[in-house]
């Protein structure tokens, strides 16, 4: 009767946290660190999905992922595609801030806080819209080839300049709301 819709997950459930993750920070100090925050959220993130996807597929292809199953207790390979290693690693080079936020006193070092909140923000963002753009290449018949990462590229570019677009559309027609 219940199944999980990712649009409404997308479109519904999560720009409200987003939005109230937004409007609590400290954005002085989030536009003060903005530069540390862009380099270790968005480059990081994409450095560290690069990595994983070119590692994840070098190692799918050398036939060292094995799967184990726990009914028969038989080990066998572990057969996945390309762009299921392209979707598994941009779920995987998202980091979860919270156990780290949780140790840092924001009155004690308030720009490490800004500057470890505003990556996992971020990092959240990038990893959101890599998903989103990897997801077409998961598809039956996509192909992976010598174009492939400038497509995700290409993608990721307007995918993100869209949700920026969005984001400043909104968060205009909710400060004239809410003042």
């Amino acid at each position: 009767m219940m199944q999980f819709n990712d649009s409404t997950f997308f479109y519904v459930c999560l720009p409200p946290i987003v939005f109230a993750s937004g409007y609590n920070m400290q954005r002085a100090k989030f536009f003060k660190n903005i530069q540390s925050i862009v380099m270790f959220g968005v480059l990081g993130t994409i450095i560290c999905f690069s990595i994983f996807s070119a590692l994840t597929i070098m190692v799918k292809d050398m036939g060292f992922l094995t799967q184990y199953n726990g009914k028969t207790g038989e080990w066998s390979q572990l057969e996945l595609t390309s762009p299921e290693c392209l979707l598994m690693c941009s779920l995987l080079c998202s980091s979860d801030v919270i156990a780290a936020i949780s140790l840092i006193s924001y009155e004690k070092e308030p720009d490490l806080f800004s500057i470890v909140f505003g990556e996992g923000i971020t990092n959240d963002a990038v990893s959101i819209i890599l998903f989103n753009t990897v997801m077409k290449y998961t598809e039956k018949n996509s192909v992976i080839s010598w174009s492939t990462p400038s497509d995700i590229a290409l993608n990721f570019v307007s995918l993100g300049a869209y949700s920026i677009i969005y984001g400043v559309m909104f968060g205009l027609l909710s400060s004239f709301i809410l003042k």
